[in-house]
């Protein structure tokens, strides 16, 4: 018989420290950008700047805002390879955790940089999501529910009849008069 357990390597401390400083990295970035986003996009909406701009020009000011994104990102993945290398870290927990598998299973340079990549981007495409669904009006798992998901809404239902209600004076009347 095989004994497996002498296979399994029980993290250092310094694993384990690495690993925390990966994770402290990946959830203040992440909610620090999409702080940053939102209060931007808010500002934006609020100013009310863009009221009777053309569509075909938010549509070309959006695709700009992804080039540069893309521009960024590859910037990030440099200096996510970077720390990785010369660390043991990272600002993305499935970045690094993607380097590591791939590390303990060869020391091919081009391998670990591949692997760490695709996490990296990964995450980022899959923080990206919900903004994608949102734009062409796809409802989150969040705000969905059985009322909704029906042929019609709770809300539509319900206001197409009649209801009665308390006036002022406290006698029942009908709302629909």
């Amino acid at each position: 018989m095989v004994n497996v357990t002498s296979s399994i390597r029980r993290p250092s401390g310094r694993t384990s420290k690495r690993w925390l400083i990966t994770f402290a990295a990946t959830a203040v970035s992440t909610y620090a950008l999409d702080a940053v986003a939102t209060a931007g996009g808010l500002l934006l909406i609020w100013s009310r700047s863009l009221d009777g701009v053309d569509s075909r020009f938010l549509i070309a000011f959006l695709a700009a805002s992804y080039v540069l994104w893309g521009a960024g990102l590859r910037v990030n993945l440099k200096a996510n390879w970077a720390l990785l290398e010369a660390t043991g870290t990272s600002t993305n927990a499935l970045s690094k955790a993607a380097y590591d598998l791939v590390t303990s299973r060869t020391k091919r340079l081009r391998a670990r940089r591949i692997a760490a990549g695709i996490g990296y981007v990964s995450t980022e495409l899959g923080k990206e999501l919900p903004y994608y669904a949102g734009a062409i009006g796809a409802p989150s798992p969040a705000t969905r529910s059985p009322l909704t998901t029906r042929s019609s809404s709770w809300v539509e239902r319900t206001s197409a009849r009649p209801y009665t209600s308390l006036d002022s004076a406290g006698s029942l009347g009908s709302s629909c008069g």
